[in-house]
Order: C-alpha cells, then sequence, then structure tokens
C-alpha cells in the first residue's frame, strides 16, 4: 500500500460483501458453474470468477448469452441449492473480524451493500455471526437497482441516520463498488487489489488502494492493528 491515510477517521463505512469481508468469491464461481452445468452449459470456474460482481442474471447472461425468465429461474434455484452446501463453510477474510472490532470500538456506523439479493446477504452475515455489525444491510433488490447505480450506498447512507456522503468511506473489491461509490459522492473509496488490478480499480473511482484488510485498517483508523 503507497497511499496515505487520510488524517481523520470517516464517520460512517460502507462494505461489500464478497471478496471484501468474505473469503466467499471462489466457492460462488463454483456453485455458478456447477448450476450452468445443470443445464447443459460448460463453463469453466474461471471464467465465472473473472465476471464476479454483477447480480446472478447478469452474471449468467455474459457468460452464455440472454436467458429467458424461466430458464433463469432454474439456474438460480440450482445455484442457491449448491450455494446453501458451502455456506456453512465460508469464513471472513484476515483482518475483516479485527477491522469490524476496531470500528465498532471508535463507534463508527457500519453497513453492507452487495449485489446479492437481500435475503441471501442476511444468510451469509447470519452464517458468519456478523449481521448484528452492520445498521443497515442493502442488497441487489434494496434499493431500486444495485451496484454501480449509486442508488445502494444512498439508501444505505440513510439508513445511517443521513451519514454525510464526502465524510463516509466505501470498502469493495471490484469495479461495480468503485462506480457505486464515486456516482453516490462518497470521498474515501478504498479498493481491495486481488480480483482487479490496482489500475482499473483506480480508474473506476478507487481514492486508495490496498492489498488487505489490514492495510484498509490503517487507511480507516490510522493505526496498523496488532494482529497485522
Amino acid at each position: 500500500m503507497n497511499d496515505a491515510a487520510p488524517h481523520t477517521p470517516p464517520r460512517a463505512v460502507l462494505f461489500d460483501l464478497d471478496g471484501t469481508l468474505a473469503d466467499s468469491e471462489a466457492p460462488i464461481a463454483a456453485c455458478i458453474a456447477a448450476a450452468l452445468a445443470d443445464h447443459g452449459y460448460t463453463v469453466p470456474t474461471a471464467a465465472v470468477a473473472a465476471v464476479l460482481g454483477p447480480p446472478l442474471r447478469g452474471m449468467v447472461e455474459q457468460l452464455v448469452g440472454a436467458v429467458d425468465d424461466a430458464v433463469h429461474e432454474r439456474i438460480r434455484v440450482a445455484y442457491f441449492r449448491h450455494y446453501d452446501r458451502e455456506l456453512p463453510h465460508i469464513q471472513p477474510l484476515p483482518g475483516a473480524l479485527a477491522l469490524l472490532d476496531a470500528l465498532a470500538a471508535a463507534r463508527i456506523p457500519l453497513a453492507l451493500v452487495t449485489n446479492k439479493v437481500e435475503a441471501g446477504a442476511f444468510a451469509q452475515l447470519d452464517a458468519m455471526g456478523l449481521t448484528a455489525r452492520f445498521a443497515a444491510i442493502i442488497g441487489a433488490d434494496s434499493a431500486g437497482a444495485p451496484k454501480p447505480a449509486p442508488a445502494p450506498a444512498l439508501a444505505a447512507l440513510a439508513r445511517l441516520d443521513g451519514a454525510s456522503a464526502a465524510f463516509a468511506a466505501f470498502v469493495g473489491d471490484r469495479d461495480e463498488d468503485m462506480h457505486c461509490a464515486l456516482a453516490a459522492g462518497i470521498g474515501l473509496r478504498i479498493a481491495l487489489a486481488g480480483a482487479r488490478p490496482p489500475d482499473a480499480l483506480r480508474t473506476a473511482g478507487a481514492t486508495h488502494v490496498a492489498a488487505t484488510l489490514f492495510e484498509v485498517h490503517t487507511l480507516l483508523l490510522g493505526r496498523v492493528p496488532a494482529d497485522a
């Protein structure tokens, strides 16, 4: 990480979920590939991983082309059948719990903004024991439009007692996260590199790029966590 930490902590922090707080992208990609295979589509897991980020239908159509509502519904049901088996095994990424603890200790309100449907977000947070950490949980179906539209971030800020976007932070790992945060006017936009190259994340709107959540911890709170 070469970015200097801001002078003061943000007044609210919005987080993406998959690949940002949860070590979930590999199992999600595998479950999507399996659901497609159940319906005659052979798509390598690596190809699925490359398009993660949008809601499920958007990813399916990037991978196999347009599908009608009935086919998509069958793929969706198959995906959740595979995903429900994986859900109990998904864990927070290294540094996630320490970061959430530190933000709670600093009394900084938190929201989750994901392109999962809201019920799916609650299910994954419940499985990891993290639901109570967030004052707002916004899914792809919560605000009228998913990321990269600004609506989910604006809805989250509204639920955080109207927290000011200019003094808030957004932490994510995909272009959609940075586009959403930028369009919502969020002042501090931290991208976790890995899923996307740092230059691409900066082009998408990141003000800072970090390699790990330990680096995110320093950017948000100005100090390195003890367990880093």
